[in-house]
Order: structure tokens, then sequence, then C-alpha cells
């Protein structure tokens, strides 16, 4: 579908004849569903993969796929290969893609100030401007 930016009218579909019995890949749609017990702890949702590419009969298609993220702690991550679908279905990913995972905030980590690696660097001078004693 393609549509105005400004108005949001409709300009032009393109229709696709489908062949009940032939298999066909279509992109579907991924939802995350549940509350990550990490989130309640401070970390951060990153989402991926929003669509997974499928290849199913026409009668097949589901109109979303639904992630469950309720067991998911910092630094777990659900890949494509943990998914559940039906057999009907075949997911065309690479089984190894992360589709969403839990991570830290980046202030939540360590971070250095410029004074801190200027220090570090000047250390780092002097030992090697030290003769080495055996």
């Amino acid at each position: 579908i393609h549509k105005d930016v400004v108005t949001g009218d409709i300009l032009h579909i393109d229709f696709q004849h489908v062949q009940m019995g032939k298999l066909i890949k279509v992109q579907i749609p991924v939802h995350l569903k549940g509350t990550a017990p990490g989130v309640k702890v401070g970390g951060i949702i990153e989402h991926f993969m929003r669509d997974l590419s499928v290849e199913c009969f026409p009668r097949n298609i589901p109109s979303e796929i639904s992630v469950d993220i309720s067991s998911l702690d910092i630094g777990d991550a659900l890949h494509v290969s943990d998914l559940a679908v039906s057999e009907d279905i075949r997911i065309l990913d690479n089984p190894h893609s992360v589709i969403v995972s839990v991570v830290l905030p980046a202030k939540a980590g360590k971070t250095e100030t410029v004074a801190e690696v200027e220090e570090s660097e000047e250390e780092g001078e002097k030992k090697e401007a030290e003769p080495q004693q055996k």
C-alpha cells in the first residue's frame, strides 16, 4: 500500500494472486507480550527483529508472531530458534538471530570521565619512560 505522506490517503495498492496449494514467503510482525523481570530492576528491552520472514500456505499465514518476554532477566536474549510456531509455518530467518534482549542502560555501566582517561594515559607514559629493572 502506498499512502500520501501528508494526508494519509491511499495512492496505490498492489494485489497479488496466490494459489492456495503453493507455499508463499511473507513478512510477519513480531509482537512482544508480558513484562520482563529485567526491566523491573532497571534493564532496557532491545527489540531487534520487528518482522520475521516465514514460508507457509496462504491459509496458514498468522497475523502476528507473539513472543513472551516474561522470563527475560538482564543479559538474557531470545533467538529465532527459541520460538515455538505451528508446524505449518517455517521461519526463514537465521536461527541464531536475536529477536529481543534485556540489557543494562549505557549509563548504568562504569563510564570514565575525560580526566580519568587522561590520568591513565599519563600513568602509562610514566611507566614507559621508567627504565626496566632486572
